[in-house]
């Protein structure tokens, strides 16, 4: 039972920690933003696939919780990841910034060459990725636009099969 639970732990620390630490990596003041309106966002670049019914039961694994798809807010910038093929298991707006979770059973170097050439195609600056205990994390900035983005990819196991895990954190 114990290895159960820390192999689960570990993947829910992760996400937990990059959504708390949301806040600290954001760029501006310490004034709580509003999320911006639907008719101040351009229409999003990349549509969601169609989002599946909540379950009725709260999800018993990883692995399950993932499965769970919300729909990205209309305030997801559209210069935001969404990684191909996937939907968000999470989406939301903390502290000033946008969050959403994404998986898929692709392999975390793949992720992050996908992710990194994505912000370079739309516009962020200085990315870097840095290799960390919990994963890989990239960041880019908009210096005119003084914001930042944030993605922490990270994979891990539930059960026999590999996910990995995407969480992007960023300016609106």
């Amino acid at each position: 039972m114990r290895t159960h639970r820390n192999r689960l732990a570990s993947p829910l620390v992760a996400v937990l920690t990059a959504l708390a630490m949301s806040p600290w990596i954001g760029c501006g003041d310490d004034e709580p933003a509003k999320p911006p309106t639907p008719a101040a966002q351009a229409p999003p670049a990349q549509k969601p696939q169609p989002v599946a019914k909540l379950p009725k039961q709260p999800p018993k694994s990883v692995k399950e919780q993932l499965a769970v798809s919300v729909a990205l807010p209309d305030y997801y910038p559209k210069d935001a990841p969404v990684y191909p093929g996937t939907t968000p298991s999470y989406a939301g707006w903390q502290s000033g910034r946008v969050s959403a979770v994404f998986s898929t059973p692709d392999s975390s170097d793949d992720v992050v060459e996908w992710t990194t050439d994505f912000l370079e195609s739309n516009g962020w600056e200085q990315v870097q990725s840095t290799q960390m205990d919990t994963g890989r994390f990239v960041q880019g900035f908009k210096l005119d636009e003084d914001r930042k983005i944030s993605a922490l990819v990270s994979k891990f196991h539930d059960g026999d099969e590999e996910v990995t895990l995407i969480v992007i954190s960023t300016d609106p």
